[in-house]
């Protein structure tokens, strides 16, 4: 991920080393996967899906038909990383070991700390259009934030 080039930053990840995806209380089981900005899946939060039928189950059980053929490959691609993990473990592969078929698509969760003048840096390379899709739709909301609190520091950072 581009972000952990930043070498004044201090970073925190979740590593899928020690997390048993098949076994995890918080997934019910499941993995995670962050769905694509330009993937076109409407729904947002959990949902469940039923390759079979190729329809999302959502939360409150409604059904929607996947017709975008991409969306379709992704999810396809992510059910059968899944399904592989799974198999893995149950064949006794550790975590450590499964996790090799898992995307980059996978959920995790990561911290990052630095000073403001480093802030201003990576926000600035972060947002810019020439940024990835997906990073820049975590640092636009986080520039925001900072302009809101710290105006004087951040409210010369234009995003176009």
């Amino acid at each position: 991920m581009e972000l952990v080039r930043h070498r004044l930053c201090a970073f925190s990840q979740e590593s899928t080393r020690y997390v048993d995806y098949s076994d995890d209380a918080k997934t019910e089981g499941h993995c995670q996967f962050i769905i694509p900005l330009w993937c076109p899946i409407i729904p947002e939060g959990c949902f469940t899906w039923d390759m079979a039928r190729q329809t999302l189950i959502t939360v409150d059980n409604k059904f929607i038909p996947i017709v975008d053929s991409g969306s379709y490959l992704w999810l396809t691609a992510m059910q059968e990383a899944e399904d592989s993990y799974k198999r893995m473990a149950d064949l006794g592969w550790k975590p450590q070991q499964a996790r090799s078929v898992l995307p980059n698509s996978t959920k995790t969760e990561i911290v990052m700390s630095t000073n403001l003048r480093e802030w201003r840096h990576v926000l600035k390379m972060r947002t810019s259009s020439q940024a990835h899709p997906q990073i820049r739709e975590i640092m636009m909301p986080l520039l925001n934030e900072f302009k809101v609190h710290l105006p004087e520091i951040f409210d010369d950072i234009e995003v176009k």
